[in-house]
């Protein structure tokens, strides 16, 4: 939810359409090149153009791999890129750090007609990234347009073979502070597991990823912030706030106990009795409270951006299954924002439960923000 980034640095890798309000300050900052701009535009175009060929007639990674170029690849769900075979990037990053002139090229196909193309360079010492973009028309003709060079202000590899790079200043909200390139491509079973525990739920808005709790012991689960994120696990949309009745003193929707249950229990192995204990149940009106996210929640659970990744899985004794979770961020350059534990049941009707979550490590910059929303003014 927080990742509010720039269309086409994290769907594209193209700064395009950050350059219109920040073009200006960005040319402050970069060197100007030796050779002019309009010749280097002709230089790298004519280059992304003759790597369309193996782009649009069949996407061949490997021949744009023999060509020297590094290829990026998407997760459906991050902003961030990996690469299959990281040599290239990894070599780059070794000359970069021993102060000699060098230059990679990035290259991913947004979709099968059209290149983003991006090269990263050290001219004398100093860090430039410049981007293209190429695109095939209904007619079978290849263009090139969006050229931009800015100067790198930061950039940097991580234990991990995380590769970091930011372009503009922090702490904008409107965009990721760094990009970032991982090395090592994803293990697919584990990205399966994490798209269907993991990111239905997230990590903003919503505690239970992000506090210690253990079943039979639910006393720290907000199960009313869960029922948006369940509700959408579920039936594949987010609740309709307006099919439910609005408390108009303080704003809350109560949501029919047949509607919040059917949502809530399949997910815990927990009674309707203790749920309602729990969930702030109102006999009187056969309803359960419940707050959908608002706009100036953003400001109020204010955190970097998120991206789990499962680092290992444990079969346990009793049949369940304990995920091992690292968060990396595009706002802050490390390995590891905070890591914890999620356990989980599958069920013989091929659903599953969660079981317990464990909090193993953080940075001084703590955790999101794991205030229930009833209790946000």
């Amino acid at each position: 939810m927080k990742q509010l980034i720039s269309l086409f640095l994290c769907a594209a890798i193209l700064a395009p359409c950050l350059s219109g309000c920040r073009k200006e300050a960005v040319s402050e900052q970069a060197q100007e090149p030796s050779v002019s701009e309009e010749a280097l535009e002709q230089a790298i175009a004519q280059r992304a153009l003759s790597l369309c060929d193996l782009a649009f007639d069949g996407f061949d990674a490997a021949a744009l791999g023999e060509d020297g170029c590094a290829v990026l690849y998407a997760y459906e769900t991050y902003p961030s890129y990996y690469l299959e075979i990281s040599a290239p990037l990894l070599s780059f990053w070794e000359q970069a750090q021993a102060g000699q002139d060098c230059a990679i090229e990035l290259v991913r196909l947004k979709d099968t007609h059209t290149l983003s193309y991006q090269k990263l360079s050290v001219e004398n010492g100093k860090p430039y990234a410049q981007f293209l973009r190429c695109a095939q028309y209904a007619d079978g003709s290849v263009a090139a347009s969006n050229f931009e060079r800015f100067a790198v202000q930061d950039w940097q590899m991580t234990d991990t073979g995380n590769f970091y790079y930011r372009l503009f200043p922090a702490g904008d909200k409107h965009y990721a502070d760094y990009q970032l390139v991982r090395t090592v491509p994803p293990d697919t079973s584990r990205l399966s597991m994490l798209e269907q525990y993991v990111l239905p739920i997230d990590y903003y808005y919503v505690n239970l990823l992000i506090t210690d709790w253990s079943e039979p012991d639910f006393a720290g689960v907000s199960f009313n912030d869960l029922f948006d994120r369940l509700y959408a696990l579920r039936f594949g949309s987010q609740p309709d706030a307006s099919d439910y009745t609005q408390d108009e003193k303080t704003g809350v929707f109560r949501i029919p106990s047949a509607d919040f249950e059917r949502v809530i229990l399949p997910y815990f192995s927990i009674s309707a009795e203790k749920l309602r204990a729990l969930a702030g149940y109102d006999e009187q009106t056969d309803t359960y409270p419940w707050r959908p996210v608002r706009t100036n929640d953003m400001e109020l659970y204010d955190y970097p951006a998120v991206e789990p990744y499962i680092t290992d899985v444990r079969e346990n004794p009793d049949g369940t299954m304990t995920l091992l979770l690292s968060c990396l961020s595009t706002d802050i350059p490390t390995d590891c924002i905070f890591s914890h534990e999620l356990t989980v049941r599958t069920l013989p009707s091929g659903g599953f439960e969660y079981i317990s979550n464990h909090i193993t490590y953080q940075t001084e910059l703590g955790l999101p923000n794991a205030a229930p929303r009833l209790s946000v003014k």
